[in-house]
Formats: C-alpha cells, sequence, structure tokens
C-alpha cells in the first residue's frame, strides 16, 4: 500500500508493477470524489507510465465521470454508472465503454462487442 494522494503516487505505484507485466489501475467510484482538475491529472499520470509500456485503466463511474470513457449518450446522474476500459500505450489512448451497472454492480449490463 502506499500512502499520499492517490493521483500523485501513481508513478511510485507503477514503478513496483515488474517489467513485461501489464500494469492496471482499477477505479470504482472514486473519481467522482476528485475535482475535474485531479481528475485530469489523473490521465496525464496514465498517458506519462505509457511512455514505457502500456497501461490499463478499468472503470466503474457515474456517467461523464471518467474522462474520456464513452458516455453512450447517457445522461449525468441517470441511476446507473459506466464501465469503461482504457489502455495507454505509446501516447496512443483507446478508451471505451463496455457496460452499465445499477446499485454498485448488484445489476449488469455488458455491451454488445462490435
Amino acid at each position: 500500500l502506499l500512502r499520499g494522494d492517490a493521483v500523485e503516487v501513481l508513478p511510485d505505484a507503477f514503478a513496483h508493477v515488474p517489467a513485461g507485466a501489464l500494469p492496471v489501475v482499477t477505479t470504482t467510484w472514486a473519481l467522482s470524489r476528485f475535482p475535474l482538475e485531479s481528475r485530469l491529472r489523473f490521465l496525464n499520470r496514465l498517458d506519462e507510465a505509457a511512455t514505457g509500456r502500456a497501461v490499463a485503466w478499468v472503470s466503474v463511474e457515474g456517467v461523464g465521470v471518467g474522462p474520456t470513457i464513452p458516455t453512450l449518450g447517457d445522461r449525468r446522474a441517470s441511476g446507473h454508472s459506466i464501465i469503461g476500459l482504457a489502455l495507454f500505450e505509446q501516447s496512443a489512448l483507446r478508451a471505451e465503454a463496455i457496460g452499465r451497472c445499477w446499485s454498485r454492480g448488484r445489476l449488469l449490463s455488458w455491451l454488445a462487442v462490435s
């Protein structure tokens, strides 16, 4: 465990991941507690870490809370969350919504693979 500001300790956390392993950051209803500026710094940290290797981010956040995760046209405060997957790789970002969930994960709806 690392202590400190979650965004600021990300580089230290990545340093603990063995070479050749894919670092995966998971957020579940955490980013809503951060101001937008901190959420964008979070993305910048992931992007910085991806200069040397790929980094994955799996998120379950309210609609519109996870920057770069598509909202699928859903409205904020719609009563459900978006399950997102983002892959940062050498300054390229691929982000997609892979599902929706309600009641903190009690009900899941996966999106069809296109």
